[in-house]
């Protein structure tokens, strides 16, 4: 690059003209990147702006205006690459622009509300950092009070309603169709502890503490409301078609407030006629139509007499190809679950295949596990895989097909994730000008855009659609590539079976339609209808189980497990001609795999309680009980690419991980006894114990260890799966006290461990998902550390017992070096676990107390 100096000098130019001129490009260069998306135009406009700042002296009154412009293409960035570090780089740049614009300048309202939207597109990747929203909330009531009554004053109220309507629910902690229930239940108490806010007291500070939290929600939610009218009221002056974005906002607000307030029905009238003032507003290409369609169906089904208006504007919003896939897909499912309700499983099989098939075209950025709203999206078409497989069976299609159905529409998070490290990492390793132009178009077909009615929104609708056009085109080019015929496809039949060559995979499908069971085996795939377990039954026992008091938990354990064994399991095996065996060497490997209700069933320990006079019959006894989310993460958990070693016959390096003490927890004093356990009966090439370690020095150490042993609290984060993990502490400073660090499911999923073979997770509920709506996603502690490269996790379904967890971690570590010849080594993991809770279950001790044997669950190879 030319100097400065030399380059005013060719044009003939002063300092500041040049600074300008650098500005006029810089905003050109912005707007060609808006209009066509062409990723040179904004590269050149970050080098013009990094210019003509560093020119820019610090008390030049231009100043301000350079900042504005990296802040606001740093946002750009973030929009395009999901990468948080541009969101901290554009909120450093607005605020530094803020404080240098003088209060008086036209531009300053434009500023504070670019700061605003940058706050909050920063809350929503940090699953909820409660200072970001309300910073946004500060600054866009900022903009508001600069802004002049014009588009502007509109657009910053209309994003002032939004940030209100977020807080209001509960930091964004809860969907709002959860919130009326949460009140009943009093469950606020977990988004009080959620934000930190809770101190130790009586059960009546407690629930003053959450009628606060009530109260300030209601407040937000009411100024929410009163934003979104006046954004309404101006925008209608000057254009309809952006209010038609301010109109549904309002619905959606005063939707929620008809779910807290179900007696006042005139809240949902007014919601469903503003959503159809909102679509009457917009032409039929408008990119913000399908969703706007979606919505108004939504409120429509939360009517009673209006239920079935709702399903021809499902239909509209599906079959509009300017929408965001997600959106289509949301509408889609929804649809299917009214026509199930009328009969019409032909065309709501249709519509869930279809909806299926779109599935692909989702860009993993548009659901990363960073974003509760994109798992809220993930939510609203949960169901869709398992209806589709039950409509499948029920119109007497193949099991192959409905299998197939299941594999491609369930764990969409999950799926995508194993994607970027397998197919998506091998794409790019070897052709990486496909995999560029692949991403280009996945991400173009999944832009969002603003609720504004400037003509490159249209464009931009029908530029999504012509990538859509192409992105198919494309996916077929590559996979006439070889070893990529089954790009962004399902496992083949034949390859599923292949998967089944250590042992049968069983899936248990349950919805209201109909229950099935589909075994997967070497020689074929095979359904047995399950008339016995009822999805109304399941929902009661699983709520009685979950809901009873310590002292009964024992016995409605027993019970469920009796009523799974005899609905459910039993069946399976006697088809399977599986008997009771002993020893448990001799017993042959089985994989569970639940779907919706059933996604956290212990299959594994089904069965009656031991009684003296009766012969031992359970799935203990029958065999050996594995779990894996679906087969494709079976697949992957043995893919050499991804997992290039096996378990060598001497278990190698392992990490011990301890956490006697945790902050704000209640002490575990069995961990050193379950240390030393470990330590004593393994059979390792070295042991390094941490105690007391921080969330940065575990994952050095898993990188460099093959097993790794957790003793410590584990949490399932009932509102984020993504941040339920493993409790561990760090402190700040030498003077700090500890604070909890936690070792999430998105950290863990996020790190590469080549050595990684056996994971240990000691701890409370780490394969557990409480989310409803999202059991389909198997997101939790264990599936983290399965994404991360583990071949074998062992993991709690529910919180384990102290009183047993040394001695069952002795009996596995024991077990596992003792067999330390077998040929199958994963079989051997399995084994050990499968060794260790029967001998602790045939303990006369424990024999009536299944919450001590029955967590312990192996997922993996």
């Amino acid at each position: 690059m030319q100097s400065f100096e030399q380059t005013a000098q060719d044009l003939g130019i002063e300092r500041r003209e040049y600074r300008g001129r650098l500005d006029s490009v810089v905003y050109r260069l912005q707007q060609r990147y808006s209009h066509a998306g062409n990723l040179n135009d904004l590269r050149e406009a970050f080098k013009f702006a990094q210019q003509a700042k560093e020119l820019t002296p610090r008390d030049d009154p231009a100043i301000h205006i350079r900042l504005h412009n990296l802040a606001v293409l740093h946002l750009r960035e973030y929009e395009r690459t999901s990468r948080g570090v541009e969101l901290d780089e554009a909120i450093k740049y607005s605020r530094q622009a803020i404080k240098l614009t003088p209060e008086r300048d036209p531009n300053l309202a434009e500023g504070v509300n670019v700061l605003g939207c940058i706050l909050a597109a920063r809350f929503g990747l940090t699953t909820g950092r409660a200072e970001d929203l309300n910073e946004a909330i500060k600054a866009s009531e900022r903009a508001v009070e600069l802004s002049p009554n014009t588009l502007i004053r509109a657009q910053s109220l209309y994003n002032l309603g939004l940030r209100y309507q977020k807080r209001s629910l509960g930091m964004g902690l809860v969907a709002a169709d959860d919130f009326e229930n949460l009140r009943k239940d009093l469950e606020w108490k977990k988004i009080v502890e959620k934000l930190g806010k809770l101190k130790e007291g009586t059960e009546e500070g407690e629930f003053e503490e959450m009628r606060k939290i009530i109260e300030a929600s209601e407040k937000d939610l009411e100024k929410a409301i009163k934003a979104s009218r006046c954004a309404i009221e101006l925008a209608d002056a000057f254009n309809g078609t952006a209010a038609a974005g301010y109109r549904n906002s309002l619905a959606n607000q005063l939707e929620i407030l008809h779910m807290r307030t179900p007696e006042r029905e005139e809240l949902l009238e007014e919601a469903i006629l503003l959503s159809k003032g909102a679509i009457n507003l917009l032409p039929s290409n408008h990119p913000n139509r399908g969703s706007i369609l979606g919505d108004l169906a939504n409120k429509l089904l939360r009517s009673q007499t209006r239920r079935l208006e709702a399903l021809p504007f499902y239909r509209e919003a599906w079959v509009n190809e300017t929408a965001l896939p997600s959106a289509r897909i949301m509408s889609a499912t929804s649809a299917l679950k009214l026509l199930m309700e009328i009969g019409d499983y032909p065309e709501a099989y249709q519509l869930s295949v279809d909806a299926i098939d779109l599935l692909p075209r989702v860009h993993s950025r548009s659901l990363t596990l960073s974003s509760q709203d994109q798992q809220h999206i993930v939510r609203q078409f949960s169901g869709l895989a398992t209806d589709a497989c039950s409509l499948a069976l029920q119109l007497g299609l193949s099991p192959e097909r409905a299998i197939e159905l299941l594999e491609r529409g369930r764990g969409v998070i999950l799926g995508l994730l194993i994607n970027d490290r397998s197919d998506l990492a091998e794409l790019e390793a070897k052709h990486p000008k496909l995999y560029q132009t692949y991403d280009k178009l996945r991400s173009k077909v999944n832009t969002n855009v603003d609720n504004k009615a400037y003509p490159r929104e249209y464009k931009r609708a029908d530029e999504r659609r012509e990538a859509l056009k192409k992105l198919d085109e494309h996916v077929q080019k590559i996979r006439r590539l070889p070893d990529f015929g089954q790009f962004e496809k399902t496992l083949t039949v034949e390859q599923m079976r292949q998967c089944a060559a250590k042992g049968n995979i069983v899936i248990i499908n349950i919805t209201n339609l109909r229950s099935d069971a589909i075994i997967v085996s070497l020689t074929g795939i095979k359904a047995i209808h399950l008339p016995k377990l009822d999805a109304k039954e399941t929902r009661h026992l699983i709520k009685q189980w979950q809901t009873s008091k310590n002292d009964e938990k024992n016995g409605n354990l027993e019970d469920f497990l009796k009523w799974l064994w005899d609905s459910c399991v039993k069946l399976v095996l006697d088809h399977l001609h599986y008997t009771p065996q002993d020893p448990a060497e001799k017993l042959p490997r089985i994989w569970w795999i639940g779907t919706g209700l059933a996604s956290s069933f212990p299959f594994h320990a089904a069965g009656p309680p031991i009684k003296k006079n009766l012969p031992k019959d359970s799935a203990y006894d029958r065999v050996i009980s594995s779990y894996i989310p679906s087969i494709k993460a079976l697949k992957y958990a043995r893919n050499p690419i991804i997992s290039t070693k096996t378990l060598d016959k001497n278990l190698s390096k392992a990490v011990i991980i301890t956490m006697k003490t945790t902050p704000g927890w209640r002490d575990l004093q069995q961990v050193n006894e379950e240390s030393t356990a470990v330590e004593t009966s393994g059979d390792f090439e070295s042991v390094q114990t941490l105690r007391q370690p921080d969330v940065k020095t575990v994952l050095e150490l898993l990188r460099t260890h093959s097993i790794a042993h957790f003793s410590c609290h584990g949490t399932s984060d009932q509102f984020d799966p993504a941040e339920s993990g493993l409790l561990l502490q760090k402190v700040d400073g030498a003077t700090s006290e500890p604070s909890v660090d936690i070792l999430s499911v998105l950290k863990v999923s996020q790190a590469h461990l080549s050595e990684a073979r056996i994971a240990y997770l000691s701890a409370c509920s780490t394969a557990q998902n409480r989310i409803v709506g999202l059991e389909d996603e198997v997101l939790h502690i264990v599936s983290g550390f399965q994404v991360a490269g583990f071949r074998s996790v062992i993991g709690c379904l529910w919180p384990a017992e102290d009183e047993v967890c040394p001695q069952i971690a002795r009996l596995f570590y024991s077990k596992l070096a003792g067999n330390r010849d077998a040929d199958d080594r994963d079989r051997l993991v399995a084994l050990a676990l499968h060794q260790a809770a029967v001998q602790v279950r045939r303990d006369k001790r424990y024999r009536k107390l299944p919450m001590y044997w029955a967590p312990y669950v192996y997922y993996g190879a």
